[in-house]
C-alpha cells in the first residue's frame, strides 16, 4: 500500500454555509399575476381585442424563456454540495490495499471492532469501519472485477460498488463534500461527481449519461461474527499511520440524536427520529425502509422490493442483520421466527419456513428438514440513518 498521510478528524460542524440559489421566475410570476388581475378585469367588457392579448402572450413566452435549463439546474444542484473538509484536504482514499490473515488482524482489530464483510468470487475479505472512517473509499479488486468499498460516516451507510463505467475502469475518492448530508464520491479518470447513496453520476463529463454503479452485497457486523463465520477471511491491512487506528473518531457524532450530518437536511418524514436506524433496500426503481426497531422486534421480516422476495433478519445473538432472497430450490419460501423445539422448550432463535418447514438459523442457513444444507443469498442492503434515507430517497415505501 502506498503510504499516506494520517487523515486527521475535520471538524465536522464548521462548513461554511452555501447561499441558496435565487428563484430567477420569481419576478416573472409577478408579473405574470398582476397581467391576470388586469385580464379579469377585462372580462366583463364585451371583447377581447388582440392588443389586450398580447401583452399576456409575451409574457407567457418570457415566463418559458426564464424559466432554468438542465444545464442551470445541475449549477443549482452544485450549490447543495457541501465540504466537510478543507479544499484539497479529503481523506486519502486507499488504492493499493494489502491484507492479512485472521490471525495477524487480531493484533490490529478489537474482537468488536465493526466490520464491513465481503465475499465475491468464493473469497473473503473484511475492512474495519474505523479505518474506513480515516478512508471513506478502498478501491480494491477481486480478480479482474475492481470494487469500491465506501462507507459514509454521517449517515451511517457502507455501500460497495462494482468501479466501472462502461469499459472503462474507475477509481474512486471522497471528494470532501456531501449531498443531503451523504458522502459524495470522485472518480481520478473523468472527474465526475457520484452519489454514494445512489451510483449514479450528478455532476462532471458522466452526469445525465444514465450510468448506475452496480451494486455488491456487504454485511455490517463485528470482527469477532465475521471471523467466526469466515474463518479463511482476508482482512484489510491498517498499514503506516493506519496501524494507530483502535476506535472510532465519530463516537460522540453517533451518540447525539440532534446532529444530523452537517445540518443541511431536514427531516421532512418525522415518523421516526432522525438518528433512527433502518434497513434500506435499493431495487431496480424500487426503495424500501425498514425500521431497525422493527426488525429486532421480529427477528424476521418478509418484504418484496422489485418483484424480489426478500426477507430482512436480524441475529440478537451477534446484533447482525442481513438481508437474504427467500427462495430456494425453485421455491420462494414465506419465513417466520420459530418458537421452542418439538417439546415448547426455549430455543436459539431460529426460522421456519411454511412451504417445506426446515429450519433455518438467523444467517441463512438451512440446519434441518428438506432444505438442510442450503443457505440464502446476501442481497444488498444499507443500515443507515434515517434523515439520510428519507432526504435521498423521499418516496420510499416503509414496511
Amino acid at each position: 500500500m502506498r503510504e499516506t498521510v494520517a487523515h486527521q478528524p475535520v471538524s465536522v460542524w464548521s462548513a461554511a454555509a452555501a447561499v441558496p440559489p435565487t428563484n430567477r421566475a420569481a419576478s416573472v410570476s409577478e408579473r405574470v399575476a398582476r397581467s391576470h388581475r388586469g385580464f379579469v378585469a377585462l372580462r366583463g367588457t364585451r371583447s377581447l381585442t388582440l392588443a389586450a392579448l398580447f401583452p399576456l402572450f409575451l409574457l407567457a413566452l418570457l415566463a418559458v424563456a426564464s424559466a432554468p435549463s438542465a444545464a442551470q439546474r445541475r449549477g443549482a444542484d452544485k450549490l447543495q454540495l457541501f465540504p466537510f473538509a478543507p479544499a484539497g484536504k479529503a481523506p486519502a482514499a486507499i488504492t493499493e490495499p494489502t491484507f492479512v490473515d485472521a490471525k495477524k488482524a487480531d493484533v490490529c482489530l478489537s474482537a468488536d471492532e465493526p466490520v464491513l464483510g465481503l465475499v465475491h468470487n468464493g473469497e473473503a475479505r473484511a475492512y474495519s469501519v474505523w479505518q474506513l472512517e480515516r478512508r471513506l473509499v478502498v478501491n480494491d479488486r477481486f480478480g479482474s472485477r475492481a470494487v469500491a468499498i465506501t462507507w459514509c460516516p454521517f449517515s451511517h451507510a457502507a455501500v460497495v460498488y462494482v468501479r466501472t463505467a462502461g469499459d472503462r475502469r474507475l477509481t474512486l475518492e471522497s471528494d470532501g463534500r456531501l449531498l443531503r448530508d451523504q458522502l459524495v464520491l470522485r472518480d481520478r479518470e473523468t472527474g465526475t461527481i457520484w452519489s454514494q447513496a445512489e451510483g449514479i453520476p450528478i455532476e462532471g463529463p458522466l452526469a445525465g449519461s444514465g450510468t448506475r454503479l452496480s451494486e455488491l452485497p456487504v454485511l455490517q457486523t463485528t470482527w469477532k461474527t465475521w471471523k467466526k463465520e469466515q474463518p479463511g477471511t482476508l482482512v484489510l491491512e491498517k498499514a503506516g499511520a493506519d496501524s494507530a487506528i483502535r476506535s472510532s473518531m465519530y463516537e460522540d457524532y453517533d451518540a447525539d440524536p440532534q446532529r444530523l450530518g452537517l445540518g443541511h437536511t431536514e427531516l421532512r418524514e418525522p415518523r421516526m427520529s432522525g438518528k433512527a436506524l433502518v434497513v434500506g433496500l435499493v431495487s431496480g426503481g424500487d426503495r424500501l425502509a425498514v425500521p431497525f426497531e422493527k426488525v429486532k422486534n421480529d427477528l424476521v421480516v418478509d418484504v418484496a422490493a422489485d418483484q424480489q422476495a426478500l426477507a430482512v433478519v436480524y441475529d440478537p445473538a451477534t446484533s447482525t442483520v442481513r438481508v437474504v432472497r427467500r427462495e430456494a430450490r425453485g421455491q420462494t419460501l414465506s419465513l417466520r421466527r420459530g418458537a421452542g423445539d418439538l417439546f415448547g422448550r426455549p430455543t436459539p432463535p431460529y426460522m421456519i419456513d411454511e412451504q417445506t418447514v426446515s429450519r433455518w438459523d438467523l444467517t441463512g442457513l438451512a440446519t434441518g428438514g428438506r432444505m438442510e444444507g442450503h443457505r440464502l443469498p446476501l442481497v444488498p442492503y444499507r443500515l443507515q440513518y434515517w434523515y439520510a434515507w428519507q432526504a435521498c430517497f423521499p418516496r420510499s415505501r416503509v414496511e
